[in-house]
């Protein structure tokens, strides 16, 4: 017995032959197995859920680290990061020199690269040394500040959902 043409199975099937040169095709396609090569490759762009709750756990911490900021270095910070706004702008909004405004932005991610190291390092041995020029006592307000907000790495809700960096992130 002969294999019938497409045009005798699309009478046979009452269906146009369209529709049985789809399922022809789709009959003679063949599955294979994914070998290691695509499989790493995928597996390499996929976030890990440890890894995913890793990065949600650090963004939590980095948001805590600019929210104990001191006042005014944390609105400069929330400023230029997350509000897209120059030096030059909160200089001329604060009545101050672009050199301060820029000074207290340096400053305040000296400081919150302190709060990271001092209580959130990926080596639990690597030893801290301060990155930031303010006096001990003020630095050591801070990373008192940012450790209350923290539990060693495992952030609690630190700042209102309204504050900028919210908004921003």
């Amino acid at each position: 017995m002969a294999t019938p043409s497409v045009a005798e199975t699309a009478s046979a099937l009452g269906v146009e032959r369209s529709v049985v040169e789809a399922a022809l095709a789709d009959a003679a396609r063949t599955l294979s197995p994914l070998d290691d090569v695509v499989v790493d490759t995928v597996a390499a762009d996929t976030i890990s859920p440890e890894h995913s709750v890793l990065a949600d756990e650090r963004l939590k911490y980095l948001r805590a680290a600019v929210e104990a900021l001191p006042e005014k270095m944390r609105y400069i910070v929330e400023e230029i990061y997350f509000g897209g706004r120059t030096v030059k702008e909160l200089a001329e909004e604060l009545g101050s020199t672009h050199a301060a405004v820029s000074q207290q932005r340096a400053e305040g991610i000296r400081l919150m690269r302190d709060g990271l190291s001092a209580h959130y390092a990926d080596d639990p041995g690597q030893s801290f040394e301060p990155q930031s020029r303010i006096t001990a006592r003020r630095r050591h307000d801070y990373l008192s500040t940012l450790a209350t907000a923290t539990l060693g790495g495992i952030t609690r809700s630190f700042s209102s959902p309204d504050a900028a960096l919210n908004r921003a992130v």
